[in-house]
């Protein structure tokens, strides 16, 4: 049988180093937890200031109406985004069927004549 060279001592140092590091994390822990559980003085606090409640509505419904018939004319109107850039927009339909027109006219790449 082959000698195992296991160093005995070296494994117990680093083992019981291993155990002080765990105790003294734990009372660390234990002892800042302790300190923390302390009631702060109210004197050194200052009052938070009150926030008013949310802004609701009783009755959104009749924004929301007006807000998707204000979106639905943008997506179904036309008009220019910067005119100075020459940018604007089109129907959403208009714009599938300019894509499909363009593509179908378009050569293929790699097509022989």
């Amino acid at each position: 049988m082959p000698k195992r060279e296991l160093h005995v001592k070296a494994v117990a140092l680093s083992g019981g180093a291993i155990a002080l590091s765990v105790l003294l994390a734990v009372g660390a822990v234990f002892l800042l937890l302790r300190h923390w559980r302390l009631p702060p003085s109210g004197a050194d606090w200052p009052t938070p200031p009150t926030v008013s409640g949310p802004a609701l509505q009783s009755a959104p419904q009749l924004d929301l109406v007006a807000y998707r018939a204000e979106k639905q004319a943008w997506l179904d109107g036309a008009g220019w985004v910067d005119p100075g850039q020459g940018i604007a927009h089109i129907p959403i339909a208009d714009a599938m069927d300019l894509l499909v027109q363009r593509s179908a006219a378009a050569p293929k790449r790699g097509a022989r004549r």
